[in-house]
């Protein structure tokens, strides 16, 4: 019986001094860094060794790429956009996780947090220079000392863009007008359409003849309901001040204004005719008595001028 136990005993002692590999699963999560500028990204890493299985991923105060990752004896990594203050915490939960052995494996919800630290400003640095650095500047003991005067070119200011005025004010005689350019087509004089022209390098609306041989512009006394058009010259940019043409009387009498010029010319034409005529009749009426007084003459030996008695 002694033997026996005996070799029990030495046959447990060999046993345990046979190596026997150890498996041992863990979970680990580990941020790529400790800190993070307000906005920053930055990686966190979740490793399970001798383990296998989902584990979501919840990030307070920042945002995730993933939800969840899958671990099976490796690395999965998923990147983090930090929030504006504070820190970020990165919250890994285990879901459904077993080790190698195929038992079940639960490490546990695990933590880690990345502080969040804004950049420091740099430093600026006082001026090094010293009164040795002037020796090049001209020695002329004065104060108002600017760069254009060793050369150095001066800083290019930029031309302001031209603003274009609420509306243009035009003289003409005594009176201040100014352009009205609220013009439609109904509003057009006979045989005239609405156009544009050019005043000051602007362009404005008109009223331009249909055989674009007239511009019209229409004006408006200022601060006075007074409304005229006037011819426009737009190459000399100027007005005529003789042909002001109220709206009301141009819309009603511009056809009759034309045709009492051309009936003008009709009597002016039949008066110059009508007195050549005349002229020539009297010159044959004279001629002709000229001849008759003459034939008489001969026939009768002359004219008998007697004295009264």
């Amino acid at each position: 019986m002694k033997r026996t136990i005996t070799i029990l005993v030495c046959i447990a002692l060999v046993l345990c001094m046979i190596p026997m590999n150890v498996y041992a699963a863990s979970l680990i999560v580990s941020p790529s860094t400790s800190t993070v500028a307000p906005g920053g990204t930055f990686t966190v890493n979740i490793t399970g060794s001798e383990c296998a299985g989902r584990v979501d991923i919840s990030v307070s105060n920042g945002t995730a790429s993933s939800s969840s990752v899958w671990v099976d004896n490796n690395s999965a990594s998923v990147t983090v956009t930090a929030g504006s203050s504070g820190s970020t915490v990165i919250t890994a939960t285990p879901y459904d996780m077993a080790d190698n052995n195929a038992d079940v494996y639960n490490p546990g919800i695990q933590s880690v947090s990345v502080s969040i630290v804004a950049p420091s400003k740099p430093e600026s640095k006082p001026s090094t220079s010293t009164n040795a650095s002037n020796s090049n500047k001209p020695s002329n003991n004065r104060g108002d000392f600017r760069p254009e005067e060793e050369g150095l070119p001066k800083a290019e200011e930029e031309p302001e863009e031209p603003v274009r005025p609420e509306q243009f004010e035009v003289i003409i005689g005594e009176k201040t007008y100014v352009i009205l350019e609220n013009l439609t087509k109904k509003d057009a004089p006979d045989g005239f359409k609405l156009g544009e022209t050019t005043y000051d390098s602007w362009p404005v609306n008109c009223f331009i003849s249909k055989d674009d041989s007239m511009v019209l512009m229409l004006l408006q006394v200022k601060d006075v309901d007074e409304k005229a058009f006037f011819v426009y010259d737009e190459a000399n940019q100027t007005f005529s001040p003789s042909i002001p043409v109220s709206v009301s009387d141009y819309l009603e009498k511009s056809l009759e204004y034309k045709q009492l010029k051309e009936l003008q010319k009709e009597v002016e034409n039949s008066s110059n005719t009508l007195a050549v005529v005349l002229g020539i009749l009297l010159i044959v009426s004279v001629i002709g008595n000229g001849f008759f007084l003459y034939n008489m003459y001969k026939t009768k030996g002359g004219f008998n001028i007697r004295k009264k008695q």
